[in-house]
Order: structure tokens, then sequence, then C-alpha cells
């Protein structure tokens, strides 16, 4: 693990904000669908689907910020990162309104949330066991 961490902070553009980019993109783009247009075939629970929507942004947001050039101290990172997916989250259900077959939901909103605190956690455990292996080698 540690010898891909390395590759990731010699070319974080490559390796954390073209996936960033690209993995937002998705996240509009199907939420943008009409509701009648997708089809759950892997048969998971809305609420799971938004869970693991927001686990994989935060989670993302969280490697983009920690290989910044001005290096993010943990609490601007994990504020920072929260505050994103979450104005994301709330831009996303108001977008939704406006959708054919969708709409805005209160309970969508707080699993993206939830998503969103899991992805920054299991990140930051990831983070600082690379960063204190870096440092003891």
């Amino acid at each position: 693990m540690l010898q891909l961490y390395r590759i990731i902070a010699e070319n974080p553009r490559k390796f954390i904000l073209r996936p960033l980019v690209f993995y937002w993109a998705l996240i509009f783009i199907l939420t943008t669908l009409p509701g009648n247009v997708i089809v759950n075939s892997i048969k998971l629970s809305d609420k799971v689907e938004h869970i693991l929507a927001y686990f994989g942004l935060s989670f993302l947001l969280m490697f983009f910020f920690r290989f910044l050039k001005s290096h993010y101290l943990i609490l601007k990172r994990l504020f920072f990162t929260l505050l994103i997916a979450m104005l994301y989250a709330g831009f996303d259900e108001i977008h939704q309104m406006f959708i054919p077959k969708r709409q805005a939901d209160l309970l969508d909103f707080l699993a993206d949330t939830l998503g969103a605190i899991l992805g920054v956690f299991i990140a930051e455990i990831i983070i600082y066991i690379c960063d204190r292996k870096l440092k003891s080698s």
C-alpha cells in the first residue's frame, strides 16, 4: 500500500484529480437521468447507493486535498471535504426536483452525508498510516 501511495503522491493530477473529475461527472450524469431511465440491476437500496456514491466522492476529495502543494492540515482537509460533499449533496437534491420522475429527498441528503463521513474517516485512516510509515522510512 505504501508503494501505491508514493506513486499517487508523485503524480496526483493523474491518479487523484482526473478520477475525481470523472467520478463527480458520473454522479452528476446519473442524477440527471429521469427516474424511469435508471435500472437498478444490482438491487441495492436507494440509500445504500447514496452512501456509496458519496463515500467515493469524499474519499477522492480527501486525497485531493492531501496532495495539494499546500498540504492542508488535517482539520482543514476534513472540514473542506465534508463541506464540499454536503453542499454538493444539497445541490444535487434540489437539482433533482427539476428532473422528470425524480424528487428531492431529505433522507437521500442524509445518506449522502453519511457516505461522505465514512469516506472521510476511511481516507484519513489510510492517509495517517501511510504518512506515518513514510516519515519512519
